[in-house]
């Protein structure tokens, strides 16, 4: 019941409203910082101390963009760059909201209306333009593999290139399958259904199962040589016997239900356990470390840490005072929401 409660409550409804395009307001943003390097783990710094109530959040190394109104629905899309400079994108109104999701790629912005995929380049004053039709607003939205990817208020998944050309449903069996090339430049096709794995030779062949169906009931990631997933699993606590029911003790002290992030190499393997907690979520890999999320219940402050790929070396990248409420990787740093003052910040990883 938890999971299916945590599950609702970061799932975003779609809004509906009459097709019309949205005002682009713009000032002229100057051009972005670099990056500043720094060993070990980054501190947190802000970039925005009030952006207003944030909808929905994407970014890239080089901007954040985020959905944003006064009042409810969303009217406005804002963006931020690196020195410091808040803008709009674009606006609508009340009769035309937009949908609650955002993202970012290759210097374009794309949002939705009930009817229409918008997109606008960040750093240009030309007005946004209308890049795919929809119904019923979206639900999801994203930028891969050279397609933008969106699913209508009905639940259909749909591409479009994103250099143009028409748009096509995505089958659904499609939109699990990720490649990746081992060290004998072998590509494999890894294909994830019903919270299992199994990858397969591009060139074709017989799969070979990884995972069994039902494994996992939480995203399951590639990394360089991995594969991570979040599995239930138990510890025990306490040292009185009278906090447990009879029989469940171990060793003098009570279970407690956890998920826990585990791993195997991207050929097969034993599992490797890198963590565990009452709520383990937002899984992410990159090229050095994996990255998680624990806490957001029982009162608990929502800490991202992260490890090796081997496993050590585990690390929190973002915790007390900060709390992220609503957060998104990029490939150089982690840009979030803090939940106690609202301020947008970001780290580098």
């Amino acid at each position: 019941m938890r999971r299916s409660l945590v599950k609702y409550a970061v799932t975003l409804v779609c809004l509906l409203g009459c097709a019309r395009t949205p005002r682009a307001t713009v000032s002229s943003p100057p051009a972005p910082a670099s990056a500043t390097a720094c060993s070990g783990v980054c501190a947190p710094r802000v970039l925005l101390a009030k952006p207003g109530a944030v909808y929905g959040l994407a970014a890239d190394d080089h901007a954040a963009v985020w959905l944003t109104s006064d009042d409810f629905p969303i009217t406005a899309v804002r963006t931020i760059d690196d020195a410091g400079q808040p803008y709009t994108l674009a606006t609508s109104d009340a009769a035309n909201p937009l949908s609650p999701v955002v993202a970012v790629h290759g210097g374009f912005a794309y949002w939705c209306t009930a009817t229409t995929v918008f997109r606008k380049k960040v750093r240009s004053e030309a007005p946004a333009e209308s890049f795919a039709s929809t119904t019923d607003g979206c639900t999801a939205l994203s930028v891969d593999d050279g397609r933008v990817v969106y699913r209508n208020g009905a639940g259909v998944d749909l591409a479009k290139p994103v250099g143009g050309g028409p748009g096509v449903i995505v089958p659904k069996e499609q939109t699990s399958v990720r490649r990746r090339r081992d060290a004998e430049g072998v590509d494999w096709d890894y294909v994830v259904r019903d919270g299992g794995l199994s990858r397969v030779r591009a060139a074709g062949g017989a799969p070979t199962v990884l995972l069994p169906p039902n494994t996992t009931q939480h995203e399951i990631v590639l990394g360089p040589n991995a594969i991570y997933f979040v599995v239930d699993g138990t510890r025990y606590f306490g040292s009185g016997l009278t906090e447990c029911k009879s029989g469940e003790a171990k060793h003098g002290q009570c279970p407690e239900h956890v998920e826990e992030l585990v791993s195997i190499p991207l050929g097969g393997g034993a599992r490797r356990t890198l963590g565990a907690d009452g709520l383990l979520t937002a899984v992410h890999a990159d090229a050095r470390h994996v990255y998680w999320q624990t806490g957001g219940i029982y009162d608990n402050p929502i800490v991202i840490q992260r490890a090796d790929h081997a496993g050590a070396s585990t690390v929190v990248v973002i915790g007390a005072p900060w709390s992220p409420s609503r957060f998104v990787y990029t490939d150089a740093r982690i840009v979030f929401v803090d939940q106690k003052t609202g301020a947008l910040a970001a780290v580098q990883k």
